[in-house]
């Protein structure tokens, strides 16, 4: 007798007669069936991310900084550099630069120079977007606690260019300072894309022509010591403030090659040039910083194609690469670094510019108004709590619905 007659008969899915077992409705579990999402999810964002890189690699080209003699056009005399920056493309920033700059009747310079010495510290301007609200907080309670203190007649603007409103109303009320709204609707459309930076620039120029001086500050960034600023009051024959990335960053790597074109200058010439610093930033109203910094600076921000060209991205490319092309952007702060290469030899002649470091960068958010906003992670944890709430119970619920079925089948 054979022994495995003895066993019933295995159960067959699709004959549906007695003690025969039903085919389930769908073979999957759920959590199956949401880590194939996830997976399919992660290739598709793969797949677009590795095309997205195959594309930009596709377009590098550094074949232009390797020929040789190639600056020719760039002179040992400043006022040949200013001449060629002065020259820059114009393009749509015309209309624009008559109301920003003081050529309102002539191309001459026609404004009051900054006074050598100054009886108070250049007016400190920044701007903010939501993202750094809690940032310039305190970079707003350093200005009224610490610089105030030494500095009575200093006066700090802080340009809304993107804040909620209720954002500005809190700044407005707790941070004793003045508070500008950015119009962007008086410049052309790129202008209003905040990413671009095309309004620092122009903030920058705006106070510079009411103040006669500007400190430009980031909102994460800090004074180091406030009695640092104290020199500022003495620019001498200096007409600007910088200083380069405390990490050396070259200029081609994080330019677009079109915006040098547009420049008409040769990447080649720029192959130690480094990057500015544009946490801090310093200038005096006087006929070379106009000519030679501020206008040229302008007339790149105001055009798109100068600015911003086609295929420019901040982040998302092959870092790598430096000091060679890496198929990033950094859009204003290439323009200023190119500039000021151009027309004073800036990374080549430090020790005649640059001064003992003043600002520092904060890594944690500062949080001083009594009141604050709801943050991003506040509405998200209000809004999931209820669902989260609700999705246990019904998995609760679902669990002990199960267990009883299990049992009554005993």
């Amino acid at each position: 007798m054979n022994r495995f007659d003895s066993n019933p008969p295995l159960p067959l899915y699709g004959n549906f007669g007695a003690g025969v077992k039903k085919a389930p409705a769908f073979p999957l579990s759920p959590y199956m069936v949401v880590a194939s999402v996830c997976f399919w999810l992660f290739i598709a964002a793969f797949t677009f991310k590795g095309f997205e890189y195959f594309l930009l690699y596709k377009f590098i080209d550094d074949s232009d900084l390797e020929v040789t003699n190639c600056c020719e056009h760039l002179s040992s005399d400043p006022k040949e550099n200013e001449q060629f920056v002065q020259n820059y493309p114009k393009g749509d920033a015309g209309p624009y630069l008559m109301r920003l700059g003081p050529e309102r009747y002539s191309s001459s310079f026609v404004g009051t120079e900054s006074p050598r010495e100054l009886s108070s510290i250049p007016t400190l301007v920044t701007a903010v977007t939501t993202s750094h609200f809690w940032d310039v907080q305190g970079l707003i309670e350093q200005f009224n606690q610490r610089v105030k203190r030494l500095f009575p007649d200093a006066k700090m603007i802080v340009y809304d260019i993107g804040l909620y409103q209720s954002e500005a109303e809190l700044l407005k009320k707790y941070g004793f300072v003045e508070v500008r709204s950015f119009q962007t609707s008086q410049y052309p459309s790129h202008v209003g894309d905040i990413s671009s930076y095309a309004w620092r620039p122009i903030i920058i120029q705006t106070i510079l022509e009411e103040f006669g001086s500007v400190i430009w500050i980031s909102p994460q960034s800090r004074i180091a010591h406030a009695t640092d600023l104290n020199q500022l009051k003495y620019r001498g024959d200096r007409h600007f403030f910088a200083w380069q990335s405390k990490e050396y960053i070259a200029t081609i790597a994080y330019t677009n090659p079109k915006t040098f074109t547009y420049l008409n200058e040769s990447r080649c010439c720029f192959l130690e040039s480094g990057l500015v610093d544009m946490s801090m930033l310093v200038f005096y109203r006087t006929n070379l910083t106009w000519n030679a910094i501020m206008k040229p600076w302008l007339k790149c921000a105001l055009n798109k194609e100068c600015l911003i060209p086609p295929k420019a991205r901040y982040s998302g490319c092959f870092y790598m690469r430096t000091p060679k092309t890496t198929g990033c952007h950094r859009y204003d702060q290439s323009v200023l670094s190119i500039i000021l290469d151009r027309v004073f030899l800036f990374t080549f002649k430090l020790e005649k510019y640059v001064i003992p470091r003043i600002a520092t960068e904060i890594e944690e958010n500062e949080k001083h108004f009594p009141e604050q906003p709801w943050a991003w992670t506040e509405l998200g944890f209000l809004v999931l709590m209820p669902s989260a709430c609700l999705g246990g119970l019904y998995y609760i619920y679902q669990r002990q619905r199960g267990k009883k079925k299990a049992y009554r089948r005993r």
